[in-house]
């Protein structure tokens, strides 16, 4: 792939990871212009992870039709025309959230050819799950973390996660050639799935400690982290028990 292919996907993915995260962005000011609960932030969460989740079938269909290049360049144009239309504030905020979506591109391109090297695509998820349940632990059980404490956590946190790119490849590696956007689309609507979900379990956690102010305490949001560390330890483990590992060198994978 050439310097300007290149600089395309990373721009089209950093762009992705802006949207997955803008609601983290501007969640203080929804919640004071529009009296939001952290229930209510949690279900519009789960609604734009469900709306993602739907377009994942007519856009593995077109895939398969058309070739990823020409889909994803048209929806590529479409996301920029509407991101054009808004603007938003929380520069700190945002600053924070830039430097995670930064250490999850740099963790995608770490962990892209981990399993060509070292021949095993489960034996690199494990590991990849383990550490995020540890920093999700550490998030949850440690009390009155200093600032730059907890954003260097988050920081790490998303990088490891870009494992997630090595379970769309197992999930890949089951499906025929033909079927490439239909397999893709499958393994993608699974995660984000359990994106939607997540959000409508930890939106009523947070909610459910009272807030002495505008903010919610921190024991509410160390007690969510500590529910996600719970439900992915549980999802690593029945992956660890029963997927199959897939290498890449016992695969017809071109």
């Amino acid at each position: 792939m050439g310097g300007i292919p290149l600089t395309v996907v990373v721009a089209v993915t950093a762009l992705s990871l802006f949207y997955r995260s803008c609601l983290g962005v501007i969640a203080p000011e929804l919640t004071r212009d529009l009296g939001l609960t952290p229930e209510d932030l949690g279900r519009a969460n789960g609604a734009f992870f469900l709306s993602m989740a739907a377009m994942q079938i007519p856009v593995g269909l077109l895939f398969d039709r058309y070739g990823p290049r020409r889909v994803v360049a048209s929806l590529t144009v479409l996301a920029v025309v509407a991101a054009a239309l808004h603007g938003m504030d929380g520069p700190s905020r945002g600053n924070v959230l830039l430097a995670m979506a930064a250490a999850q591109l740099l963790g995608i391109l770490a962990f892209g050819p981990l399993d060509r090297i070292f021949d095993t695509r489960k034996w690199i998820i494990v590991p990849g799950g383990l550490c995020t349940v540890g920093l999700l632990g550490a998030l949850a059980l440690v009390p009155g973390l200093p600032v730059t404490a907890a954003v260097a956590l988050l920081i790490l946190f998303t990088g490891v996660t870009s494992y997630a790119v090595v379970i769309v490849a197992h999930g890949r590696s089951l499906f025929p050639d033909h079927l490439l956007g239909r397999g893709v689309t499958t393994v993608n609507i699974a995660q984000v799935v359990g994106l939607t979900v997540l959000p409508l379990i930890t939106g009523p956690i947070v909610g459910a400690f009272p807030a002495p102010g505008a903010a919610s305490p921190e024991i509410a949001y160390r007690a969510a982290f500590g529910a996600i560390a719970l439900l992915l330890a549980a999802g690593l483990a029945i992956y660890g028990a029963k997927a199959r590992d897939a290498r890449p060198s016992s695969t017809q994978e071109r």
